[in-house]
């Protein structure tokens, strides 16, 4: 979500996948919500990050997400997970076990940090790992300005 909704970047099959991950950012930013990003998926977007963006890049982090860390009650969590979820052949034909072991990741460390649920644009993977422990949810549809246009 960070990829889409701050930086702008989509490699997706869903072209509206930008403005309905900035709407969201906005909204919650408008009610105030604790945004959580997990640590893991911040890893992900920054690698795409030019230099020269980083500190503007920072900025916007620091002062609008709270990120989750990767801790050890995130890892045992992991750790349960990889066990159950590693070598399902469903989750196998849905993407690699890199992705599987990253969306994993990120799925313990946001249900350790007490989030909620989490949104997701392409989540099936993080919805079958997440599906006993809390809710998925779907980007919103519709169109609005953002902050970030």
């Amino acid at each position: 979500m960070l990829i889409w909704g701050v930086q702008g970047v989509a490699h997706h099959p869903d072209e509206t996948i930008i403005r309905r991950a900035r709407k969201l950012i906005d909204d919650l930013t408008a009610e105030r919500a604790r945004i959580v990003v997990p640590a893991i998926a911040l890893g992900e977007f920054l690698v795409k990050i030019p230099d020269e963006d980083r500190p503007r890049v920072h900025g916007i982090i620091a002062e609008s997400f709270h990120i989750a860390p990767f801790d050890f009650a995130a890892a045992q969590l992991a750790a349960k997970l990889k066990a159950r979820f590693l070598s399902d052949s469903e989750l196998r034909q849905i993407g690699s076990r890199q992705v599987i072991k990253a969306d994993i990741q990120i799925v313990a460390s946001a249900y350790t940090s007490q989030c909620a649920g989490i949104y997701s644009g392409d989540g099936d993977i993080i919805r079958i790992v997440a599906q006993d422990l809390f809710p998925v949810w779907d980007l919103p549809q519709g169109e609005q300005m953002t902050l970030f246009e």
